[in-house]
């Protein structure tokens, strides 16, 4: 009869700690689930999209700004290098004999004030250029 008693006991003390680990479980269960729906973690959600979309918006701008950059660049290079023939067509046109001096001063203005006429002149022959620097007066 003491036998069954302690064994009686052993068990009933086996059932209220197994009753007390599955109620541990669920609360740590629950705890769990209670900070994945809370708030708090529906904010970071938010913040971390708005982050990624804010990245993206800086990375396109980035490009966008590299790529005008590089074509203002581009553009620079241009305007200074046809500033440079530019400065060097007078001399060339003083020399021909051709034209006269009223047309020297014309011609000037006119090749001199458009860049493609500017790269044009260098482009010709210098033996062909008398002959375009008269073609560009009548035109």
């Amino acid at each position: 009869m003491e036998m069954e008693q302690e064994v009686n006991l052993e068990e009933e003390t086996q059932d209220s700690d197994d009753d007390f680990l599955d109620s541990e479980e669920v609360s740590r269960t629950t705890a769990v689930q209670h900070d994945e729906t809370s708030p708090s973690v529906h904010s970071n959600k938010r913040k971390n999209q708005s982050n990624e979309g804010f990245n993206k918006a800086v990375g396109l701008i980035t490009e966008s700004l590299q790529e005008i950059s590089k074509d203002l660049s581009e553009g620079i290079k241009f305007d200074m290098k046809i500033n440079e023939l530019r400065e060097k067509i007078p001399p060339k046109i003083l020399k021909m004999n051709s034209i006269s001096q009223l047309e020297k001063f014309k011609v000037l203005t006119k090749i001199r004030s458009d860049p493609i006429n500017v790269q044009i002149f260098w482009e010709i022959e210098e033996g062909d250029r008398e002959a375009w620097v008269k073609y560009t007066l009548e035109g």
